[in-house]
């Protein structure tokens, strides 16, 4: 008896291991929730392929009378997740289902908040396609894309207020109506050529949106369809690269009397770097500008005497429209 008073009276050891929360299977698809060290002990909902080593789409589901998801993982019996921090899709997984992650109502499947708030997702590069509806009203804050993703469906991230920016990979060729909906906080969005229609209410109401990165030429640009309530999107401002090289070998210290030679569309522009101070970045793969107004970043290429430069000072007017350079 007084050693189970003692041992009973002994604080509780916080264990670091994964703790699963719930789990389950859907058709050609494993779910599961755990507590995990990497998060503090918060809680990743991951959506694997039921047989390891698969490449499988994920399920479509619907809203149910309430307008929430019927997905497994939101239903009343997993309703109060309310540790939940990071969605995690897995690799295998082709497709994102439509409806997949819908807040239940104007609460949320994962916790009792009024939304979803902060939360991360990463795909795996085997997405090609994400559904409609898949992550509207999440409150996500953080994307991994897939670099094979295609298509974004209709409403695929309505009202997600928390993105800072839309990065959307060079692999998009599609997205639906109302896609980034709301969107209200992300002040940037780029994408690449592949995309050649912003369809109706793409970026409505992204009321922050001052600037676009696109990773073409201006005249492949002025080509794109746009849809109808676009306001923010069409008043940004709009950004182009501009590319080259610099035949001589920059380190850290003084390119004397060297010049920068940048080309756009058939075009030269010559930056003039006489005794520009070049010094690397802390992750060794880019340069940058000190004691200048002006900021370059250069990218190594292959080899220290060949670098490519990205500009984004200046201004060029095509067809009509400013693009910034």
């Amino acid at each position: 008896l007084i050693l189970t008073l003692v041992f009973t009276a002994l604080p509780l050891t916080v264990h670091a291991a994964t703790e699963t929360i719930a789990e389950g299977y859907d058709r050609n698809i494993y779910w599961h929730v755990d507590s995990v060290p990497e998060l503090d002990g918060d809680w990743r909902l991951t959506v694997e392929p039921r047989v390891e080593g698969t490449s499988v789409p994920m399920p479509d589901y619907s809203l149910n009378k309430d307008y929430y998801s019927t997905a497994p993982w939101a239903d009343d019996r997993n309703l109060n997740y309310k540790n939940l921090k990071e969605i995690v899709i897995a690799d295998g997984i082709t497709y994102i289902g439509a409806f997949s992650f819908v807040p239940k109502g104007n609460g949320s499947v994962y916790s009792y908040l009024k939304h979803a708030y902060h939360y991360t997702l990463t795909m795996p590069d085997s997405v090609t396609a994400i559904a409609e509806g898949a992550f509207s009203k999440m409150g996500l804050d953080s994307i991994r894309w897939s670099e094979n993703l295609k298509t974004i469906g209709k409403n695929a991230f309505y009202l997600n207020e928390f993105l800072p920016s839309i990065e959307l990979p060079d692999s998009v060729q599609e997205i639906g109506e109302s896609a980034f909906w709301l969107c209200r906080n992300a002040t940037s969005l780029s994408f690449g050529q592949n995309l050649t229609v912003i369809p109706d209410d793409a970026f409505e109401r992204c009321e922050s949106l001052t600037d676009v990165y696109y990773r073409g030429t201006p005249e492949k640009y002025n080509e794109i369809t746009v849809g109808v309530h676009n306001d923010e999107f069409s008043s940004a401002k709009v950004h182009v690269p501009m590319s080259g090289s610099v035949t001589t070998s920059v380190t850290n210290g003084v390119a004397v009397g060297k010049m920068l030679t940048a080309t756009r569309m058939g075009s030269a522009s010559t930056l003039n770097a006489v005794n520009y101070r070049w010094e690397r970045s802390a992750d060794k793969t880019t340069w940058e500008t000190v004691g200048k107004s002006d900021f370059y970043t250069i990218q190594k290429e292959d080899s220290e005497q060949y670098l490519r430069v990205c500009i984004y000072n200046g201004t060029t007017k095509v067809g009509g429209r400013t693009f910034y350079v």
